[in-house]
């Protein structure tokens, strides 16, 4: 669909029953609709390869609110050039168990509310060379069983085991895993 620009709210609204959702090489695609809220029932969102995309912003330009989307377990976001910052919707997902995350180039910050994510277990990042460091909100989520870190070179550098600045952050982890360990 890449004359796609925004997602319908209309055709949004009657897809209360859907579990997944895919959206991907919308290279027009600016923002996502805020008929998403509508998607109730929704446990596995996907979403990369929109080069225009704003996580952020409705089609008017406010900041999206998809508090409908409360059953989303797993959420992957990949290859959107716009991506600074995770979004504040992302942030209030409560039965979220899975993030991953990866090809966001300018993927700057992962704010410090993520502590809000009581049930995150998994996190991935993967190839976000602009992702300097983590929130202190990581040392909060308690639930939080396995991180991956790849091809985030500074990143990995500061949660080297033991000695990076930001390993106080992910030490209660159980399972870690990141480049830099194949070289300790």
């Amino acid at each position: 669909m890449e004359f796609l620009e925004c997602l319908p709210e209309e055709c949004l609204k009657s897809l209360t029953s859907l579990e997944s959702l895919h959206i991907s090489g919308c290279t027009r695609l600016t923002s996502l609709s805020l008929g998403m809220q509508h998607l109730s029932s929704l446990l596995h969102l996907s979403i990369g390869d929109c080069q225009k995309l704003d996580l952020s912003k409705d089609e008017s330009g406010n900041f999206l609110d998809l508090q409908g989307l409360q059953s989303l377990q797993f959420v992957v976001i990949f290859n959107l050039p716009k991506l600074a910052s995770l979004p504040q919707w992302l942030l209030q997902l409560s039965n979220l168990e899975r993030l991953r995350i990866s090809d966001c180039v300018n993927l700057k910050a992962i704010p410090h509310q993520i502590e809000a994510l009581q049930s995150l277990q998994w996190l991935e990042i993967f190839d976000c060379p602009s992702l300097t460091s983590l929130p202190e909100g990581m040392r909060n989520l308690t639930s939080l069983t396995h991180l991956k870190i790849f091809r985030c070179p500074e990143l990995e550098e500061r949660c080297k085991r033991g000695v990076g600045e930001d390993w106080y952050k992910i030490a209660h982890i159980p399972n870690l895993t990141h480049e830099l360990d194949d070289y300790s």
